[in-house]
């Protein structure tokens, strides 16, 4: 039963990150989005979103799983969680996405452009800076 939960909380997470990167994210491709910097930890979405995985305890769990694929995002201080996205506007916009994934269950400030589609809430990470 876990397991098919886990696997239904992922489809939805990552179907819903691919659906909306490809409606446009910036002036070029669509309506633009709201210059946001937000604080807090960078989780694992598909446990956070199946059993609440998040903390130093889960980090280990949310690294495997996030490196391997899974759905990045930031939990706030004061509690919104973001699914965060890669800016696919040149190979340069996408290194801060990749920095951000190797850290994973640590504290960060995220900035970027915010955007909500659908009842998703999305940041366009343009830097990560780890506090």
């Amino acid at each position: 039963m876990k397991k098919s939960i886990y696997a239904l909380v992922l489809s939805v997470v990552v179907g819903t990150g691919l659906a909306w990167s490809h409606e446009g994210h910036d002036s070029e491709h669509g309506a633009g989005g709201k210059e946001v910097t937000v604080k807090g930890e960078l989780i694992d979405m598909a446990c956070y979103m199946a059993h609440e995985g998040k903390g130093k305890k889960h980090g280990d769990c949310a690294k495997m799983c996030v490196l391997g694929g899974s759905p990045l995002g930031i939990l706030t201080t004061d509690g919104k969680v973001y699914l965060l996205v890669e800016d696919h506007s040149s190979s340069k916009a996408k290194k801060p996405y990749s920095q951000a994934k190797k850290l994973v269950a640590e504290t960060v400030t995220i900035k970027g452009d915010a955007y909500e589609r659908g009842g998703t809430q999305a940041i366009v990470v343009e830097s990560v800076t780890k506090e």
